[in-house]
């Protein structure tokens, strides 16, 4: 009897690990057609197909839902769909398995300013900060948040860190701190 289970077994084994190679290769697959997928939408995004790119991200987290920069990257265009609470959730999956990422916690900030809660938003950008002091989008965001509650001083300094730590940034930031006054003074 041993020796017929033996025997049987012969053929299971190598049964088994052809079976174990092929889903090996088969998850290896997933997580390069993850990549593509998102690269893709990376480029869709840059030409400002938000839709599309919406579009590849949802199937590259059907691929690899773990992936922490891939829901971060589908929330920044929800953002630019100007759909914060979309935004916000993307983001808030992407910092349960990435906790230390600046760049999602300065654009939680953003999606948390959009809805109108800036004590949230201010929070979210000082952790950003705490994480990476050197982010200038975190500085913009939390002067812009500390602006509307009326704190000027304390948005100059931030405004200056910002443009300090990257030029570029000022035109649109300029652009973002006059439309911010116009709506301010509109609603005294």
């Amino acid at each position: 009897m041993l020796k017929q289970i033996v025997i049987s077994l012969r053929g299971f084994v190598p049964a088994v690990l052809a079976l174990t190679m092929l889903i090996a290769q088969a998850t290896a697959a997933q997580s390069v057609t993850a990549r593509d997928y998102a690269n893709r939408a990376e480029a869709e995004a840059a030409r400002g197909e938000w839709e599309r790119a919406i579009a590849d991200y949802d199937v590259a987290l059907t691929l690899d839902s773990r992936n922490s920069v891939i829901w971060w990257q589908r929330g920044k265009a929800w953002l630019a769909l100007k759909d914060p609470g979309l935004a916000l959730r993307d983001f808030r999956h992407a910092l349960k398995l990435a906790p230390d990422f600046a760049a999602t916690w300065s654009d939680c900030g953003e999606a948390l300013q959009r809805k109108g809660r800036m004590e949230k938003a201010l929070a979210s950008y000082n952790r950003a900060l705490e994480l990476n002091p050197g982010l200038a989008d975190a500085y913009a965001g939390r002067g812009l948040c500390r602006l509307k509650e009326g704190k000027k001083d304390e948005a100059a300094r931030d405004f200056e860190r910002c443009v300090a730590l990257n030029s570029r940034l000022k035109p649109g930031l300029d652009k973002r701190i006059r439309e911010l006054d116009s709506s301010l003074t509109a609603q005294r």
